[in-house]
């Protein structure tokens, strides 16, 4: 469609490392793995967000791309 209408176009890779070590909004705890420690009562807070978390930063990828007139 773009070649036809002759529009430009503009290409953007997101690179999974900013999902990787973006900021979390809220408090997110996750049991520790069962090799880690024999006690299962065992909890880690989770300071930045990890592969596969829903709680994932979009909000800050929005605000970037608005930042750059997208």
């Amino acid at each position: 469609m773009a070649l036809f209408a002759r529009w430009s176009l503009h290409q953007l890779a997101v690179n999974n490392i900013f999902f990787l070590n973006g900021d979390l909004d809220e408090d997110v705890y996750m049991q520790q793995p069962s090799s880690f420690s024999s006690d299962s009562t065992f909890v880690c807070k989770i300071d930045k967000t990890i592969y596969d978390l829903k709680q994932t930063p979009f909000l800050k990828l929005y605000n970037t791309l608005i930042y750059m007139d997208f």
